[in-house]
């Protein structure tokens, strides 16, 4: 072995060890994971890659005119190092992301508000969907869709900031941009729009979004509902047809406007979606929402089946775990499970994901079974985050910038900051501006990673964006709120600081803390989606605990007089 080879492997060896042996810091990686998302915005909606750039001296904002027939389509999420914007993987990672903050919201923390300041009372990721809801309330009008924006050829002709792109000329992928619509289709897209909105309408602390959330939710399912044609609407130039089948998409969102709702409608529609269900058999991503859609189903009524004899749809989520644990290497991922190698990381991401799911049904009793393998679930979930976060073959976390490690580098224009334009060879040296938090792909063969950002295919390594990072943060949510749960008040609702309460979703018990004069014969009441009265709490004081264990899962409403007015904040009950 000659000198420089075995220098090579010894400073790896020690490196993995480093990170082998040393306390991982979940919440960091949670905070980096969660905000490489405001490096994602375009738009003039405070893309903390371009304020933070102190080389751009063009506008700090981006593709200011996307425009459809006149409407406003800035904002949203770029779709990957590039600046074009795709509905699938931008609905997708909303949904992960949000179900994440629905299923463990202990995981999030308020750290600053949506431009970065001060906390603002609302979780951070919470603050980061908001930018991606706020684009999909933007993208049905008068029967059409749109679900793509900018052209490949165009956005990938330059590497420059999305800042400078937007200076450019058309054929650059400059302003105005080419916007493309459907009136046929795209209703799987549309769907997880839906599914986002609707878990944005349980969670965002101001009642008016919240009430915009869901009405646009279910004009997105109803357009859905009428356009199930997936022709022409998967963004050919990089996507091809993927996963064609769409039926997991569909009964998802139904699930979750039922949960959002109680409407028993979206309960049935998702029940007919899964008659005659597939077993997926393939790592969650942009294509399939598969194991997400088990769980909310399994938690909508744990004995569901697809009306074949074949099991219930929590024995599809166990075969698919089963496979994700017996197709592991020594580091959790599984490799023989993966039928394409790009993006190897997010599939991992996405198969952790599913994991934890499994695990959470199983330990809140959702379901019991006699083939109890959740501990060995959350096992490998942590060995692939750990993977990500360093512990590998290779000594290096595949998240950019975790542990200050820029190593490896991430094929991101605006991470990389610069508007020259350069060849790739100085691409594949350049040390990285912006510790941008991003999910680098991963190796697209085992063992072996090439840390090149250009060289024939070997973007692909390298590659990351929105639905890279999404699966990775909602895995990354269970290990969080187990290990290191953030405090309950991250979890208030602020809108009206007169009545705060909190966590919310609750189960078994929930705070309620009342900052207003008060009547002392007035009491709380509390009343379900129908208009009824199912709770009254008397002797109140300021601070109050309250058991909600006689309470069923769903929505409800707390209703206070004060000597002022009648406040009414909403209750998830888990």
């Amino acid at each position: 072995m000659n000198t420089k080879a075995f220098l090579t492997i010894s400073i790896s060896l020690v490196a993995f060890n480093l990170f082998a042996t040393e306390p991982i810091d979940y919440s960091q990686a949670m905070r980096m994971g969660v905000k490489f998302f405001g490096g994602q915005r375009c738009g003039n909606t405070h893309n903390w890659l371009l304020i933070d750039n102190t080389n751009i001296t063009v506008s700090k904002t981006c593709h200011l005119e996307d425009k459809y027939k006149g409407i406003d389509l800035s904002g949203g999420w770029h779709d990957c190092g590039d600046h074009i914007k795709v509905a699938h993987t931008m609905g997708y990672a909303a949904v992960c992301l949000l179900s994440a903050y629905d299923i463990w919201p202990t995981a999030f923390e308020d750290k600053h508000s949506q431009t970065y300041g001060a906390p603002n009372g609302v979780a951070d990721v919470l603050d980061e969907a908001k930018v991606a809801t706020d684009f999909f309330m933007k993208s049905l009008n008068n029967g059409e869709f749109v679900y793509y924006i900018g052209r490949g050829g165009e956005d990938h002709r330059n590497w420059v900031t999305s800042a400078y792109q937007s200076t450019l000329t058309k054929s650059e992928g400059g302003n105005p941009r080419e916007c493309t619509a459907t009136s046929t289709g795209g209703g799987w897209q549309a769907m997880n729009y839906a599914s986002a909105l609707a878990l944005m309408s349980i969670h965002y602390p101001n009642a008016t979004y919240a009430t915009q959330c869901l009405a646009k939710a279910k004009e997105l399912y109803v357009y859905a509902q009428n356009h199930r044609s997936t022709n022409g609407v998967y963004c050919d130039e990089f996507y091809g047809t993927g996963n064609s089948n769409i039926k997991d998409e569909y009964a998802l969102a139904g699930a979750i406007m039922y949960k959002a709702t109680g409407e028993l409608k979206y309960k049935t529609d998702a029940t007919n979606e899964v008659m005659g269900l597939w077993e997926s058999n393939s790592p969650m991503a942009w294509d399939t929402v598969a194991d997400l859609m088990y769980y909310y189903m399994v938690k909508m009524d744990p004995n569901i089946n697809n009306g074949n004899q074949s099991g219930t749809l929590f024995s599809f989520l166990v075969k698919n775990t089963d496979k994700i644990m017996v197709n592991a290497n020594s580091y959790g991922i599984p490799w023989k499970w993966f039928s394409s190698k790009w993006g190897t990381n997010k599939l991992a991401s996405g198969c952790a994901l599913s994991l934890a799911l499994y695990a959470k049904l199983i330990d809140d009793g959702v379901v019991s079974t006699n083939n109890d393998k959740s501990t060995e679930a959350l096992i490998q979930n942590e060995k692939i985050i750990n993977y990500m976060l360093g512990v590998n073959e290779f000594g290096h976390p595949f998240i950019h910038g975790f542990k200050d490690d820029m190593t490896y580098r991430i094929h991101h224009r605006n991470a990389m900051g610069r508007d020259d334009n350069p060849p790739s060879d100085v691409k594949n040296t350049t040390p990285f501006k912006f510790a941008c938090g991003g999910l680098i792909g991963g190796p697209t063969e085992e063992g072996k990673f090439h840390n090149l950002i250009e060289d024939g295919t070997f973007f692909m390594e390298t590659e990351g964006g929105c639905d890279y990072n999404a699966p990775f943060v909602a895995a990354l949510a269970n290990i969080v709120a187990r290990k290191t749960p953030f405090p309950t008040a991250t979890s208030i609702l602020k809108e009206q600081t007169d009545l705060l309460i909190y966590p919310n979703p609750a189960k078994g018990t929930v705070q309620i803390d009342i900052n207003s004069e008060r009547s002392e014969e007035n009491g709380l009441e509390i009343i379900n989606l129908k208009g009824q009265l199912v709770k009254t709490v008397t002797n109140i004081h300021n601070s109050n605990t309250l058991n909600i264990n006689d309470l069923k899962a769903g929505i409800y409403f707390i209703k206070l007089k004060t000597s002022t007015q009648t406040i009414t904040k909403k209750l998830v009950v888990l």
